[in-house]
């Protein structure tokens, strides 16, 4: 097992350092990778189309989502203004990454308030968690609700300024396994319809291990620069 994690690291470190001008798929071990460049919202759309099969078998294996959230954000009035509030302030501070959230949604042809939901759950549950009246009285729901998740381990060197091991326990949903992928962006273009997108302005070239319809970055990864 570690010689199989120490080979896909070799062969993601090299993909990263190669230019893209559009999207390639390759497999690296279980996962397939995208390599992909564009703006936001072309990366998100590529990502959509290229794993659209995983994103929408992952959503319909959450049963947490269909069990709890969604008939949270949309059948109660507290979860609506929480959903409706958590979506503007994103929208109005990160206009970039709701783009690419749109454009996986299109690309995988899922409808954009389920990715909306799925991205922002771990506030959601948070919330509910704190709030007696806001979860589900089914047991089996609650189980479901509230689930472990990762943990990272870092080995320094003995002037801990460089990380010499890097370990990451992926303790997600099971289904994760068969799901999910690695996105490789090679080049982040700016979108001339967004003039506040910062990221794109300074993109680093990145590899990021992806849960279906998520953002990249909100698992583990790592940039050009080795961080």
């Amino acid at each position: 097992k570690m010689m199989m994690m120490m080979k896909l690291v070799i062969v993601l470190l090299l993909s990263l350092s190669a230019a893209s001008s559009g999207a390639s798929v390759s497999q690296v071990g279980p996962f397939p990778v995208l390599s992909v460049a564009g703006t936001h919202f072309e990366v998100g759309r590529q990502v959509g189309e290229a794993f659209g099969d995983r994103i929408r078998r992952f959503l319909a294996a959450k049963r947490s989502l269909h069990d709890v959230i969604l008939p949270f954000v949309t059948n109660t009035t507290r979860g609506q203004e929480l959903f409706k509030g958590f979506v503007a302030t994103n929208t109005q501070h990160w206009p970039e990454y709701t783009s690419e959230l749109e454009g996986i949604a299109q690309g995988a042809g899922v409808p954009f308030n389920v990715l909306q939901t799925v991205s922002m759950m771990a506030e959601i549950e948070l919330y509910m968690k704190h709030c007696p009246d806001c979860s589900s009285n089914s047991v089996d729901a609650k189980h479901h609700l509230f689930e472990d998740h990762c943990s990272d381990v870092y080995a320094f060197a003995n002037d801990r300024d460089v990380v010499r091991t890097f370990g990451h326990n992926e303790d997600g949903s099971p289904i994760v396994k068969s799901t999910g992928y690695f996105v490789n962006v090679t080049q982040l273009r700016p979108n001339t319809s967004l003039p506040q997108d910062r990221f794109a302005q300074r993109s680093t070239p990145f590899v990021a291990f992806t849960y279906p319809g998520q953002l990249p970055g909100n698992a583990w990864g790592w940039n050009a620069h080795g961080v």
